[in-house]
């Protein structure tokens, strides 16, 4: 966060995105992409940080970065027991419901009249497509040691593509963590570099993920899982394809563990100073059972 006066006097509240070279899968992260997503959601109604300028080549902030006008606001760390008191507070209320209406609305975004210039005109099986062979291209360039419960999961997410051919923005990392709440409404959503037209059961399945629930029984601690498809699918008049919602699970507990596998990496072969990637290294095998236990839901 940065506070400013430029040189009119008029103060302005900014926030920094930094991308570090040292970072993790910097594969399917493009600093240039996420900053053109925010110029092209600030044409629409989709509440995002407005861009205000880019930095790609790292010389004022030692890093590729952006500026954005800082929305005020709580974010939540949903498994925090602040985070947890808050969301459980908003539970089935306006923010609740408004959590869901956001996500139609992005669902319902004319992706090809804004500057995704970069997505072309791809069906939703040849995008799926294209982002496991990412995944594979990551197992193989960061595993330390053989991941076989990774490349036999790899080889499923290949051989169980879901057939729905609708294309819509996807947002990708859709979840409670990634929200500005002020009062009873949702003021912001934030990280967009995940955001590419694709199959919109992606953020659907994310939202449902036992990941972002845990020990709670509501989906992302806001919202009864019954709840967000009933209102998602009154809101979208999209039916939920539950097929598709189990493959994409899957693919995100994939995606999660080979984060930690890249953070395993990055350790064994001293190219980063992050303590957090010491403890995801620690707990990699936790991240092997939940993708062991997202194939043996989706096999059910």
């Amino acid at each position: 966060m940065l506070e400013a006066h430029d040189d009119d006097g008029l103060h302005h509240s900014l926030a920094i995105r930094r991308y570090r070279p040292e970072g993790v899968l910097r594969e399917v992260v493009d600093p240039a992409r996420h900053y053109r997503t925010l110029v092209a959601l600030d044409q629409t109604t989709i509440p995002a940080p407005a861009p205000l300028w880019f930095d790609p080549d790292s010389t004022v902030l030692h890093g590729t970065a952006f500026a954005m006008r800082r929305v005020p606001g709580f974010v939540p760390v949903p498994w925090s027991p602040d985070g947890r008191r808050f969301l459980g507070a908003h539970s089935n209320g306006t923010v609740s419901e408004r959590f869901v209406d956001l996500l139609v609305d992005i669902h319902a975004l004319d992706w090809r009249s804004l500057d995704f210039s970069d997505a072309g005109e791809a069906s939703a099986c040849e995008r799926t497509k294209a982002l496991i062979a990412i995944l594979g291209v990551m197992y193989h360039d960061h595993r330390t040691r053989p991941e076989p419960i990774l490349a036999d999961a790899i080889g499923w997410l290949r051989n169980h593509i879901p057939a729905g051919d609708e294309v819509t923005l996807v947002h990708g990392d859709y979840r409670t963590g990634n929200l500005v709440f002020d009062n009873d409404d949702i003021a912001a959503i934030l990280d967009w570099e995940f955001a590419l037209p694709g199959d919109p059961m992606r953020d659907v399945a994310w939202v449902l993920s036992s990941s972002n629930s845990v020990d709670s029984d509501l989906a992302c601690y806001l919202i009864p899982p019954e709840h967000f498809v009933e209102r998602y699918e009154s809101r979208s008049g999209r039916r939920v394809d539950w097929s598709a919602v189990r493959f994409w699970q899957v693919y995100y507990q994939v995606f999660n563990a080979i984060t930690w596998v890249h953070a395993e990496h990055r350790l064994q072969h001293g190219t980063t100073r992050d303590l957090r990637m010491l403890r995801w290294s620690y707990t990699l095998p936790v991240m092997r059972k939940m993708v062991l236990d997202a194939l043996r839901e989706a096999a059910c």
